[in-house]
């Protein structure tokens, strides 16, 4: 609904108004991997994926100060995720994965030029690092997570970071610890980018941010 009807006007009075006229977005996917046990307790994991897409939804500039959602032709994504976990003793679990997506236009009669630009929105590098702990009365985990920097620019063109409307490559640490009191309740501390990293992801991220949390369950 979004995509087909909403026009808005930003305050720099750029238009970005929608298509009724769009048709649906198709993918084409498929991938393979494999799992291997390596020594007690540990696991690799491996896998190739491939999509091709067409008719995908883009904002584009069809005139200027005026940004249309439009069906850009076709454009693929492919690329491996690599995974690592390692338990020890039912009680303590490491795990890392990285993901590389190569992405690009591949045809686009209404916009050649972004023929071979990345597509928006999507990272060329994601990963994730962590522990978790289950000892008894206690859960807990901790979890770093990165993310590489997108484009929101058809033609690839903003490629500045840490300013208002970048997108930005960061990485941030999440945490949790939880308490089980009794069968029925528990007591939660828990934490988001708690060491504080500043970036954009069009406006700046929220900070640090600590929660607690008692729950009852009846």
């Amino acid at each position: 609904v979004y995509e087909l009807y909403r026009t808005w006007t930003s305050s720099y009075g750029t238009v970005y108004a929608g298509n009724p006229e769009l048709d649906p977005e198709k993918t084409t996917s498929w991938d393979a991997g494999i799992e291997q046990k390596l020594w007690k307790g540990a696991k690799f994991s491996f896998t190739y994926f491939e999509n091709y897409m067409k008719d995908l939804i883009y904002s584009v500039y069809t005139q200027p100060k005026y940004k249309e959602k439009v069906n850009v032709g076709k454009a693929e994504s492919k690329g491996v995720e690599i995974g690592f976990i390692q338990k020890f003793d039912n009680w303590l679990r490491f795990f890392t994965n990285l993901t590389y997506t190569h992405s690009e236009v591949t045809k686009n009669p209404e916009k050649p030029e972004i023929v071979g630009k990345r597509l928006i929105h999507v990272p060329l590098w994601m990963g994730n690092i962590g522990l978790e702990v289950k000892r008894g009365k206690i859960s807990a985990y901790i979890v770093g997570r990165y993310v590489d920097k997108v484009y929101s620019d058809d033609e690839n063109r903003d490629k500045k970071s840490n300013v208002p409307c970048s997108y930005d490559e960061y990485f941030v640490v999440d945490m949790r610890v939880n308490y089980q009191i009794n069968k029925w309740m528990s007591l939660s501390v828990s934490g988001d980018n708690i060491f504080d990293r500043d970036y954009y992801q069009y406006y700046k991220a929220p900070g640090a941010s600590w929660f607690a949390e008692l729950s009852i369950k009846f």
